[in-house]
């Protein structure tokens, strides 16, 4: 008898970069596929058991993490169990028939066009017009929009298979601020997963909120660096955000109290144990994100491109 094919939720359309990372990460053959697009809707689905898994953007090498996704795991009894970071190439798309002298306004995804921000300058330039930014739920439903509209003065900017689903014409390709642009998808999951001792590479991710004393976040991080323990990223966010923390005490909050973001690498589950205990002494809250198996990030390599010579 088949097993049952494990129900995966992604963040988009049919096309979109959390549909491909998605394909990357899990076995085809044994998945099915469903898009949502709305992240709300995901994690709701996912935390009720409709979706044994989902997979949803956190970070990219341009413009940073999206801190709504953040937002969401507060809001949610989600694990984070997986990550998949993939490079990207975003494609300026069009009805066919449309010319890049006809684009006055572009679509994407509010991320996508701030990576894609001198490309759009320099397209104005060339147009003699300021062009109109329209952020659109993802890239695959920006694709769509243009399909659908067919208005030659609009454009998309979405992968190449997106383009191709939807019948679009690319006019540009890798048009991105940076010559490579890699995006961190990370896998979401009910239950959390548990290093084990076995010398498999896993991280770590939390936040913390930490007590408004002198030396603070220097002594939350010697609770790593004492046990050899890398840090691989330190974030801040305003902790207004902390309102949607279950059970969080806001009145022990100060103003502009801030929330920190740390990814580290754990060798095994009583390391991470005593250094989350350790924390605790230092924090007013400690939420562990999850811990998951590493996947090593695609190199970045490339400067600003000089989009003078744009054509």
């Amino acid at each position: 008898m088949a097993s049952e094919l494990k129900k995966v939720g992604f963040y988009g359309a049919e096309g979109s970069y959390s549909h491909l990372a998605a394909l990357e990460y899990f076995d085809e053959k044994r998945c099915s596929f469903t898009a949502v697009t709305s992240l709300e809707e995901l994690f709701s689905k996912t935390e009720e058991g409709e979706f044994d898994e989902a997979i949803v953007p956190l970070e990219n090498s341009i413009s940073g993490s999206i801190h709504e996704v953040y937002s969401f795991l507060w809001k949610h009894k989600l694990f984070i169990i997986g990550e998949q970071p993939r490079s990207e190439e975003h494609c300026l798309c069009v009805a066919p028939g449309t010319k890049l002298s006809d684009i006055k306004v572009v679509l994407s995804h509010s991320h996508i066009l701030k990576q894609c921000g001198l490309c759009l300058e320099k397209l104005g330039q060339d147009n003699h017009t300021k062009i109109r930014r329209i952020e659109m739920e993802s890239t695959s439903l920006s694709a769509k929009t243009i399909a659908d509209s067919k208005d030659p003065e609009q454009a998309a900017i979405c992968s190449e298979i997106a383009a191709e689903i939807h019948g679009l014409e690319i006019l540009q390709r890798n048009i991105a601020d940076m010559d490579r642009v890699v995006t961190r998808y990370v896998v979401l999951g009910r239950e959390p997963y548990r290093p084990s001792a076995d010398g498999t590479k896993t991280k770590t991710s939390i936040a913390i909120v930490l007590h408004n004393q002198p030396q603070a976040l220097y002594k939350a991080l010697s609770c790593f660096a004492l046990r050899d323990i890398n840090v691989a990223k330190v974030e801040a966010q305003p902790a207004s955000v902390a309102r949607l923390m279950p059970g969080f005490d806001w009145t022990r909050a100060f103003k502009w109290q801030f929330i920190f973001y740390i990814d580290f690498e754990a060798i095994s589950q009583k390391q991470l144990d005593n250094a989350m205990s350790n924390l605790e002494e230092f924090c007013i809250s400690v939420r562990l994100w999850g811990s998951y198996q590493q996947n090593l990030p695609v190199a970045i390599e490339g400067s600003p491109k000089n989009w003078a010579c744009f054509v």
